[in-house]
């Protein structure tokens, strides 16, 4: 098994007008390296997303690895402590710092799931979070991306990937995210006919995201290429199955157009493989609602005969206006190559370029540069091993528009049904210049700097098309924001209340509002017909019970805020049921999603039967039966109540609170302590760890960054030279709870004694320490005469005892008070300060 961990490499350029072009194979880590998304910074660097091994088929590890503008390696910067970790994507966030979605594995657990670490400008980690999807088990996972993110306008994320163990099993996954990476919500898109794995994602105009990946039929096992759309507030719109019951397709990028979205990836042809059949790289075009419009595949000659493996990970829009699709073509599953593929607007390629050495090699992204070329990362193998590759070249060969319009556009930020101001700034090229700008709601034009007003407050996607008088093409996209007034006046803050009545007498509700925008319009709704449009009416309710209801305030920008309540009504019985109510607490895992109901019981006394039962809760919770079941997803505390209607309609009630609680908050997680050693060179260090709490027995994993391991709670390491060396200790009891602490090791260097030196000469040394005395021994057999200091330390490096005497051939003996514990005495001599004699003692 191979392992691996997470890295970012920090390229810098040079902007000049020549483009800088390298081809590396770079070996930073100890066994393997790949390199999965890249982008360029602004300083003209660039920016790679991947994974390196930190102890051979051991561990993963995030990282920051730097190469200058060359391709060459600078530095690596460890981040996190994780076991197993690696990233799918890299995105630059709002506050100029970065993203990144990827993988995770759990301690002790054999599950893979989505991760998301967030880091700052000076790619220092701010937050790391373990979703709670599982990409795969280990025996199953693969080097392909899976999992892709998104920041929206408002500084949220939306995050797609896979749930599911298995392919039989998955479920597409789809979350947003805070600006601290917690859910905000999430989905799952299942078929009772197919499983899904979404493997990327794009922003819409409108707000929304369009994702990709495959549809995996359940019956038959073929995969077909599939698209669907969301709207701005996660909630589905459409779905597309784009393939049969027979081809077998994947798309694993998606790119959004204004007449359509093309899909990139591969497809599975009966004819011309080795074996009789291939995989061919492929691009697809479907319309705006996802229907398909057309399809080409890329077949590569190699030897006279087409290969069995090509696979598109990354696709971009190219400068012209055509597309770039990067990957692998290859002769077999061992034998891949490194590339890159050109065609123009209609899918007909116009090259492909192969960059490799003579072993495998694949490219999982791209990202156009500054200087009109192409930056590539992604992996390449010498042997068992796997290296960082990096490529930057260019978009086309040389002769085809050498010097084409380079243009950047911009608009300014307007409140909503206020005019948007565009502006293009045009250099190279040949002028005049042709401008044609698109995007969203009716925006088009042919000048240089339109105006326009949209219809709604959204931040909207626009592109600018710049044609010189060689028909060389520029191309510029970004996006207009149109900001809703009610984030700069702010939302109305709303409360309300009632009393409480007795059935037929008239509910009082009270509200109060305070907000920057007023006047103010209200509308009061709920169970039992209220229905009202003043800040505090009156309702009488027919039947005593306890009903929801909901008040909603508008201001004058349109900006609106809900509040939710119940009220109670009693009612007059004299023989009205008597209601109790339990909720089990469910366990689940940490991280983990709950998949077990709660269990509610009920018991009625008094009343006159049959009785008649409503449930109602949060979480959307509804049941009419006396002792029902209902999941809840995550863990958390759930209000839910019961009325109760006897034979007599006179009524009974109960609440409570449900709750979903992880297993470690439950029994208690262990405590890991991790203490601090000092051995002297040549020792072995043995390791002082202790575990506490939680739910026994455990399992134990210690490790550092030099190559040590165990899994005892007693481990042993070595160190051949002196330092200060990091250990990292994991714990994981019968409940899944762990937890982790470092430590260190403090290694002194230790010096035979020296002869022949100048300035003294021993020919014996000894010294008799005495664990239980106060007394120190020091016999010295020497042939020349001379100053001598006796030291004593303590394990901080503190000394706690000096004394200077007088050399030659002597034995003295020292008496001094020490505490109990670990100390360490040097002889030193006087003139030269060198220590000639070192010893460690322990005192008891």
């Amino acid at each position: 098994m191979k392992y691996f961990s997470l890295c970012i490499l920090l390229i810098s350029t040079i902007s000049s007008i020549a483009q800088t072009t390298f081809k590396k194979s770079i070996p930073i880590g100890v066994q393997n390296e790949v390199g999965y998304d890249v982008i360029e910074t602004d300083d003209k660097g660039f920016l790679i997303a991947g994974f390196n091994t930190v102890i051979k088929d051991t561990i993963w590890r995030t990282c920051l690895v730097k190469l200058d503008s060359t391709g060459n390696f600078i530095a690596k910067y460890d981040l996190g402590t994780g076991i197993i970790s690696g990233a799918y994507r890299i995105r630059k966030t709002l506050d100029g710092g970065y993203v990144l979605a990827g993988f995770d594995l759990e301690p002790f657990l054999e599950e893979y799931h989505i991760y998301v670490i967030k880091v700052d400008s000076n790619l220092k980690l701010e937050y790391e979070k373990q979703l709670p999807a599982v990409l795969g088990s280990i025996d199953n996972w693969s080097l392909n991306p899976a999992v892709d993110i998104w920041q929206k306008p408002d500084g949220k994320y939306i995050i797609c990937g896979s749930d599911g163990v298995n392919t039989n099993e998955k479920k597409g996954f789809i979350a947003e995210l805070d600006l601290t990476l917690n859910i905000s919500w999430f989905s799952y898109i299942e078929d009772p006919d197919f499983t899904f794995s979404i493997h990327a994602l794009s922003p819409t105009p409108d707000g929304g995201f369009v994702f990709t990946g495959f549809a995996r039929m359940k019956i038959g096992s073929n995969n077909n290429a599939f698209l669907l759309k969301i709207d701005e507030n996660g909630f589905q719109e459409w779905l597309k199955i784009i393939g049969d019951s027979f081809w077998n397709k994947f798309t694993n990028a998606v790119l959004v157009e204004a007449n359509g979205y093309i899909l990139a990836g591969k497809k599975y042809s009966l004819c011309c493989g080795k074996d009789g059949g291939t995989w061919q790289s492929m691009l697809m075009k479907t319309d705006l609602s996802g229907n398909f419009l057309w399809e080409k595949v890329y077949p590569y000659i190699d030897g006279g005969i087409n290969d069995d493996w090509d696979d598109i990970f990354d696709l971009e829009r190219a400068y012209d206006g055509g597309y770039l699709l990067a990957g692998y073509l290859g002769g077999d599953a061992n034998n891949k190559e490194f590339a890159i593929i050109k065609t123009d607007t209609s899918g007909n390629e116009l090259w492909k370029k192969i960059y490799g050495y003579p072993s495998e090699e694949v490219c999982f992204s791209f990202s156009k540069t500054s200087d009109s070329g192409i930056v590539m990362t992604g992996y390449n193998t010498f042997g068992a091993d796997w290296n960082l590759f990096v490529v930057k070249t260019k978009d086309a060969p040389a002769e085809l528009c050498p010097d084409r319009p380079v243009v950047s556009c911009f608009s300014d930020t307007v409140m909503n049904g206020d005019t948007i101001s565009f502006t293009a700034v045009v250099t190279g090229g040949a002028p005049p210049y042709s401008y044609y700008w698109t995007g969203p709601g009716g925006f088009a034009s042919l000048e240089p700097n339109p105006v326009f007003v949209y219809p709604e407050p959204r931040t909207f996607y626009f592109g600018l098309y710049v044609t010189d008088a060689n028909d060389c093409i520029g191309i510029c996209e970004n996006y207009a924001i149109v900001v809703d007034p009610c984030d700069s006046s702010g939302f109305p803050v709303v409360f309300a209340a009632s009393d409480t009545v007795l059935v037929s007498d008239t509910t009082s509700f009270i509200s109060s509002v305070q907000g920057n925008a007023p006047p103010f319009n209200y509308f009061w709704s709920g169970l039992g017909g209220l229905e009202d449009s003043i800040p505090e009416p009156k309702h009488v309710y027919p039947q005593a019970g306890i009903y929801y209801y909901q008040l909603m305030v508008t201001d004058t920008n349109n900006c609106l805020t809900r509040f939710e309540g119940y009220v109670l009504i009693s009612d007059t019985c004299t023989n009205k049921p008597i209601v109790t109510t339990s909720a089990d607490t469910v366990l689940v895992k940490k991280f983990g999603k709950n998949i077990y109901p709660t269990h509610f019981t009920s018991t009625v006394q008094g009343g006159t039967p049959p009785y008649y039962y409503t449930w109602y809760g949060d979480n959307n919770f509804r049941d009419t039966v006396a002792n029902p079941e209902n999941v809840y997803f995550w863990e958390g505390k759930y209000f839910y109540g019961l009325t109760v209607r006897d034979n007599q309609n006179c009524f009974g009630y109960s609440t409570g609170i449900a709750e979903i609680m992880n297993k470690c908050d439950y029994y208690g997680s262990p405590v890991a302590v991790c203490e601090t050693d000092t051995v002297l060179q040549g020792e072995f260090a043995y390791l002082k760890l202790k575990v506490d709490g939680g739910s026994p027995p455990y399992r134990y994993m210690a490790y550092d960054d030099f190559g040590n391991f165990s899994d005892s709670l007693k481990p042993v390491f070595y160190y051949p030279f002196p330092g200060v060396y990091t250990y990292y200790f994991w714990v994981n009891d019968t409940a899944i709870c762990f937890d982790e602490c470092e430590g260190y090791t403090v290694v002194l260097d230790t010096l035979s004694i020296s002869k022949g030196e100048e300035s003294h000469d021993y020919e014996t040394v000894k010294i008799y320490p005495n664990p239980v005395s106060e007394k120190f021994s020091i016999v010295i057999n020497g042939k020349t005469q001379g100053k001598m200091t006796f030291e004593i330390t303590n394990s901080l490096g503190k000394v706690v005892y000096s004394k200077d005497f007088d050399f030659y051939k002597s034995e003295e003996t020292l008496t001094m008070k020490l505490p109990a514990g670990i100390y360490f005495y040097h002889l030193r001599s006087k003139d030269g300060g060198s220590i000639v004699y070192r010893g460690k003692m322990v005192k008891l």
